[in-house]
């Protein structure tokens, strides 16, 4: 019982940063990625895989040099 609670919490944990990554980037205003990252409490690397699984469900996200920041197209 225990191990599904943990297993669950993570899950709503990583629902609600990918839900936090896409606001933000509705407002540009993620930050470079590295800062993001640091937002979320996550690793860099963890987050280049949250924009993977973003991208696979189809949000159209992408990096602005100009604006160092994600955005939504």
């Amino acid at each position: 019982m225990f191990y599904f609670k943990k297993v669950f919490m993570n899950y709503l944990e990583y629902s609600e940063r990918l839900n936090r990554i896409v606001e933000l980037a509705k407002l540009k205003s993620t930050g470079t990625p590295k800062e993001l990252a640091y937002k979320l409490g996550i690793s860099e690397r963890t987050l280049y895989r949250m924009i993977s699984t973003l991208k696979n469900q189809d949000h159209s996200i992408n990096y602005s040099n100009y604006y160092r920041s994600y955005y939504l197209k």
